[in-house]
């Protein structure tokens, strides 16, 4: 019996299925979380590519961003490897004189500015490199000042993209020095905070 057009279930295709039934070969896709899936909307279509860079201008200097780069390292025979780094994005929590609760709705409002800032910087990755970015972690971040605010932080790796464990190389060198070319035109430069911090 033909099923009416109207009652038919729709197929839904990922967008890699997509792009090779349409014979098209798009960016590679970038591994994200689920809560940044959520806050990345998209950009009003009327919306120059000046008042674009301004608005989140604007989301940086709000926060008092900066950014950090540590190397990605893993234990192997013999010792330490570095595969890669990691970008921190690092925002100033709004309340630095009441006790604040590690992953409020204003750290979750933060995390959100600070993921679409990501999303605008991260360059198109080279067949070697991916860019991911790790899930909220419902954390405040402190430094080693004993008078530092609570910090909230987002976390974008740049590793291999087909074998996790070699060793760092210039390609991933390449990718990161564009993703710093790109947080840098928003506003964001390098902080000097260091891995010795704490975390609640």
């Amino acid at each position: 019996m033909r099923v009416p057009l109207g009652r038919q279930r729709e197929r839904r295709l990922r967008p890699e299925a997509l792009n090779r039934a349409n014979g098209t070969d798009l960016a590679p896709t970038v591994h994200v979380s689920a809560e940044r899936n959520l806050a990345m909307e998209s950009d009003p279509p009327a919306e120059a590519h000046e008042q674009r860079k301004e608005r989140l201008r604007a989301l940086a200097r709000k926060h008092s961003v900066v950014c950090e780069v540590w190397p990605a390292r893993i234990c192997v025979s013999g010792g330490l490897r570095t595969v890669g780094y990691d970008v921190a994005l690092i925002g100033r929590h709004p309340d630095t004189e009441t006790l604040v609760n590690p992953g409020c709705t204003k750290c979750q409002a933060m995390w959100i500015d600070l993921g679409a800032l990501a999303h605008a910087a991260l360059p198109r990755p080279e067949w070697r490199t991916r860019f991911a970015v790790r899930p909220f972690d419902h954390s405040l971040h402190y430094s080693a000042s004993p008078d530092a605010p609570g910090e909230v932080e987002l976390v974008i790796e740049v590793r291999h993209r087909s074998d996790y464990a070699c060793a760092l190389d210039d390609c991933e060198d390449v990718c990161l020095g564009r993703l710093i070319a790109n947080l840098r035109s928003l506003g964001i430069t390098q902080g000097t905070r260091g891995q010795g911090h704490g975390t609640t």
